[in-house]
This record gives structure tokens, sequence and C-alpha cells, in this order.
């Protein structure tokens, strides 16, 4: 799943927002921006249900362990593909498209490939 698009049409890359000539790439990472974040909250509530494991019902109990591995889960399937060049240097449309870390992977080869195949062609 991306949310919005990511879609290269000849030499450019193609967002909802904003058009990314690939040529001008240097560098393309994927990246786990909500990870630390729901480490966080999983060790926040964790440790409040085991400070007061003996007084939560069997209920609550289930609650917070689902909260704990939701946030885990959420942190660990949610990417940001960001694109790196001398002209987006600072800027925050720099980062394209957030989506399942997965589909942002192969989006990542994929825009590689079209790179490499770029520079790989002779100039006329």
């Amino acid at each position: 799943m991306i949310v919005g698009k990511a879609q290269i049409v000849g030499d450019t890359l193609e967002t909802h927002i904003t058009t990314y000539m690939i040529a001008h790439v240097t560098a393309i990472s994927v990246s786990r921006p909500f990870l630390p974040l729901g480490a966080t909250i999983c060790l926040g509530t964790g440790g409040f249900a085991a400070a007061y494991f003996d007084l939560l019902s069997p209920g609550e109990r289930l609650l917070v362990a689902g909260l704990c591995i939701g946030a885990l889960l959420f942190g660990w399937k949610i990417g940001r593909l960001e694109l790196i060049s001398r002209d987006l240097n600072g800027s925050p449309q720099a980062f394209a498209v957030y989506g399942t870390h997965g589909d942002l992977n192969e989006r990542r080869k994929l825009i590689a490939k079209s790179k490499r195949s770029l520079t790989m062609e002779p100039s006329s």
C-alpha cells in the first residue's frame, strides 16, 4: 500500500504532489520514521501495565497488550520514501511518499534501476 502515487514515467518520478527528475536524484532511501514512536508507546504502556499488573482486569491486560503490539506493528510497517539530491537539500518536499515499508522498498529498487538505465544510455 502506498499513500498517494509514485509512478515512474520516462525519466521522471511522479508523486501525488511533485514530479522529480530521476537524473537529479543522488540517493534514494526508505526509512521507518514511526518506529521510535511505536517503541516508546509500547514501552510506556507496557511499563505501566507491569507496575499495576495485579490491579488490572483480564480485559484491561488484553487491551494493553493489544495497544503495545499495535504500536510496534504500526511503527514497523509504515515507511517513508526519501529522495536526496542537491536540488532538494533541506526541502520538506524531499520526502516523496509514505506507505508500507515493503512496497516502498520495491519502488526504491525500481527508481534505482530506472536511474541506472538513464546513466547507461549514450548521450547524443
